[in-house]
């Protein structure tokens, strides 16, 4: 697999971790304007569910692709973390805590992706020092 379809899939799960917190922060906010009226839509937690699994295909392929690369189980680990808090956030209901950690995994999630591009694109200049040229 090349670096750039790697770096694509970092910028993907970055992307989807984004709009996972924009999604968690709008959802309120909508409601309260009055543009959602049903109280069932505040309860499917389908799009969550959606997200969070695209997102766990996506860490797979980058990170665990990157890992044999940069030996580095940080992102790995940032990444858990991040898709556990998340799980935590859509368990917890729709109040001010269901936000919080949901944006708190989702930012997690995302630095987990800024975290292994960084590192795999210093594996790809230290093991040749021309590539960066």
């Amino acid at each position: 697999m090349s670096s750039f379809f790697r770096i694509n899939l970092d910028f993907a799960g970055m992307a989807a971790s984004a709009i996972c917190a924009i999604h968690c922060m709008a959802m309120p906010l909508i409601l309260t304007l009055g543009v959602a009226n049903s109280s069932h839509l505040f309860h499917d937690h389908t799009f969550d569910l959606l997200i969070i699994g695209a997102g766990i295909v996506i860490a797979y392929f980058s990170l665990w692709g990157d890992y044999r690369k940069h030996r580095s189980t940080q992102p790995l680990w940032m990444v858990a973390a991040g898709f556990i808090i998340l799980a935590c956030g859509v368990t917890l209901g729709h109040d001010g805590i269901h936000i919080l950690l949901s944006v708190l995994g989702s930012s997690m999630v995302a630095s987990a992706h800024y975290v292994n591009w960084k590192k795999s694109r210093s594996c790809v200049l230290v093991s040749n020092p021309l590539a960066g040229r």
